[in-house]
């Protein structure tokens, strides 16, 4: 049998079926409306000191949640048209990224019992979800991307014997020779030719790294 999509997912699905028929002026304050209502639940656990074991859903679900809105929200200039959807636009971003900051808060702060074979499961997945924010919330926010990587090394610093570090290591090693390529493209197209042969070749940064 085929697997059934999950929550979030119908969620978004509903709510992509519900612009078809009407428009994105609609769609984005319910998303928004939806957010609002996630910061609750969270604000919720902070407030009744939840750990990570007595709430696995919002470990497992909220970081998919999270990644499907900013992968919806980085098609701005595709979906933001007008000047009224440019603004819901940036509402809806502005508390999805509150929303981002008040869980990295949360999962920053709280004990993940490793001995436990539930909440380890947990954390794996929860440190594979923040290397993948990097793809979706980079072109967005630099400073957000920042504050998801602090929470990874915090946490793969406290549980490094029990996590893979390999998909991490290769998303930062791909970054890195994307922007070096940039880099050497943009003093390539400059006027300042004495600048050219003080930057790294990124093919042979990468050659480096590899081996």
């Amino acid at each position: 049998s085929w697997p059934q999509p999950s929550p979030h997912d119908q969620a978004y699905n509903c709510l992509i079926h519900f612009y078809k028929r009407l428009n994105r002026v609609h769609l984005l304050p319910l998303v928004c409306t939806l957010v609002e209502h996630t910061e609750r639940v969270v604000r919720h656990c902070m407030d009744q000191e939840c750990g990570v074991g007595e709430v696995p859903s919002l470990p497992r679900v909220l970081p998919k949640i999270l990644i499907t809105t900013f992968s919806y929200l980085g098609r701005g200039e595709i979906i933001a048209t007008t000047d009224l959807l440019k603004a819901e636009l940036a509402n809806c971003f502005s508390k999805s990224r509150n929303l981002m900051a008040l869980f990295l808060g949360l999962v920053e702060e709280k004990k993940i019992r490793t001995v436990l074979e539930d909440e380890l499961d947990i954390l794996v997945s929860l440190c594979s979800e923040l290397v993948s924010f990097h793809q979706v919330v980079i072109s967005l926010d630099f400073k957000l991307t920042c504050m998801v990587w602090r929470v990874y090394v915090k946490l793969t610093s406290t549980h490094k014997t029990r996590l893979d570090l390999t998909q991490a290591t290769e998303v930062i090693s791909s970054e890195l020779c994307g922007q070096l390529a940039k880099f050497r493209q943009m003093l390539e197209n400059s006027k300042d030719k004495g600048l050219k042969t003080e930057i790294l070749d990124p093919d042979l940064f990468c050659f480096q790294y590899q081996n």
